[in-house]
């Protein structure tokens, strides 16, 4: 990549302070995420940009402030929009949900222990989705298996941003129709817009992470990461931890195909 490529990615000063070392310590697991950037001129490495393989806030502001925090707000406005119609809260019972997936570690668990991003030193987590999250476990550099994905794919990602926001304010568009003579038309159309929205803000939510995020994730074995597999190899073949840990998980460098 040419200098002005690299400085508009990577300005001075994207770096966090306490992660890049000049070389890993003794029985450090750390990636080369977390290596000075010399470490990727000293090898010819080319990667930066189209992976998003170093840490830059810029990365981080884009997904909390547009892709994430947005249809979050809007969601938990319609939970309690439709739990003061209805009278019935268990809408918000996805808060506690959320609890078990962020700060008790559900997430972290299952997808982020796997990411070179969790590779560093630190108490808490530094990556493009997630910050200041507690590393409550080991990093594991292995792929992820299928009863992970599958709760990735389920748990953590359709059920809380599409299935459970659209199912209760459906719930709510019943519970007016139902109840009609007491709420009126203009009731029953502002929760079927407000249905309609929320429905669109999760379809959002996923083609935006989709489209910016997943072709550059170096957690490769995300369900949804779509990092083509030559690169995964190069990024693998400067990473020989992880590379051997993905080769005892069925993983074959150079061969067409599945990551």
């Amino acid at each position: 990549m040419s200098d002005h490529k690299d400085t508009a990615l990577h300005p001075e000063g994207a770096s966090v302070k306490g992660h890049e070392h000049e070389t890993p310590g003794k029985g450090s697991h750390e990636a080369c995420t977390w290596l000075p950037e010399s470490n990727c001129a000293e090898k010819g490495c080319k990667l930066r940009g189209p992976l998003a393989c170093r840490w830059d806030p810029k990365e981080y502001n884009f997904t909390m402030g547009i892709i994430q925090t947005p249809p979050a707000l809007i969601m938990t406005c319609a939970y309690i929009i439709v739990g003061v119609i209805t009278g019935n809260w268990w809408s918000m019972a996805i808060l506690g949900w959320l609890m078990i997936m962020w700060p008790l570690g559900l997430e972290t668990f299952v997808l982020c222990r796997h990411c070179p991003y969790f590779s560093d030193d630190e108490k808490t987590l530094t990556c493009w989705a997630l910050r200041y999250m507690p590393k409550w476990w080991k990093y594991n550099p292995r792929p992820l298996n299928r009863l992970e994905k599958f709760v990735v794919v389920y748990l953590l990602f359709i059920i809380p941003m599409f299935v459970w926001p659209v199912g209760w304010t459906g719930y709510g568009v019943y519970y007016i129709a139902t109840n009609y003579q007491a709420f009126g038309l203009a009731a029953l159309l502002g929760m079927i817009g407000m249905c309609f929205a929320v429905a669109v803000c999760g379809i959002q939510f996923f083609l935006l992470l989709w489209a910016h995020n997943c072709p550059r994730c170096v957690n490769f074995s995300c369900p949804f990461n779509k990092v083509p597999k030559e690169r995964v190899d190069a990024y693998l073949m400067m990473n020989p931890e992880m590379m051997e840990a993905w080769i005892k998980h069925g993983h074959k460098p150079g061969e067409a195909g599945k990551k």
